[in-house]
């Protein structure tokens, strides 16, 4: 069972209103190097009391918006009329600032993506399962092909659980990830000397 710590839970508290349970788990992975479920998700937001704003159901004592129009308001052909476009409609290709993060309409009616994921993954490919993006220079809103590096998130743990976090100094966070890769290496060392150790 996963130990929530602090900074995971004010982070949730932060960025899960307004958000469905798909949106909050890409962006909690992405944050701390994690792999959570949606169900892990749902456990630690009853647990600790988080909001998201959606129940899922109609609740009791809301009014709802069609009430006094039974026989007035009926369908017909001409309510929305086809090739029509909404009020709040945004083309693909809009940007908009999330989270921390930029993200980029990609279709309708609600497709969304990260934009530096979809910067990366054009030049280089999919982004392989089991490894996340990080800004060099710390700067989310910097989307820059340069400025984005792919690690594992294993990696990604252990920079934050020692505080290696990624800064202005380009240079120094790849020093931090490389830091990061010794001491998993030196862990992994260790292990194979304990195997030994116990078989013989």
């Amino acid at each position: 069972m996963k130990k929530w710590k602090k900074e995971e839970i004010h982070f949730l508290e932060e960025v899960a209103f307004g958000k469905h349970h798909f949106e909050i788990v890409e962006l909690f992975n992405n944050k701390f190097g994690e792999n959570i479920s949606i169900s892990q998700l749902r456990g630690v937001l009853k647990r600790y009391k988080i909001k998201t704003g959606f129940t899922g159901r109609f609740e009791k004592g809301r009014t709802p918006w069609n009430k006094e129009t039974k026989g007035i308001m009926k369908y017909n052909k001409t309510s929305f009329k086809k090739g029509r476009l909404s009020h709040n409609y945004l083309p693909v290709g809009t940007r908009k600032l999330k989270s921390g993060y930029i993200f980029v309409k990609t279709g309708h009616p609600k497709e969304w993506k990260l934009e530096h994921r979809m910067i990366w993954e054009k030049r280089y490919g999919k982004v392989p399962k089991g490894c996340v993006l990080i800004f060099k220079d710390g700067n989310c809103l910097n989307t820059n092909l340069d400025n984005l590096m792919l690690i594992s998130r294993r990696e990604l743990a252990v920079m934050n659980h020692i505080n290696l976090r990624a800064d202005k100094n380009l240079e120094s966070t790849e020093t931090k990830v490389r830091i990061a890769q010794m001491l998993m290496a030196i862990k992994k060392a260790k292990k194979r000397i304990q195997a030994k150790r116990t078989w013989y």
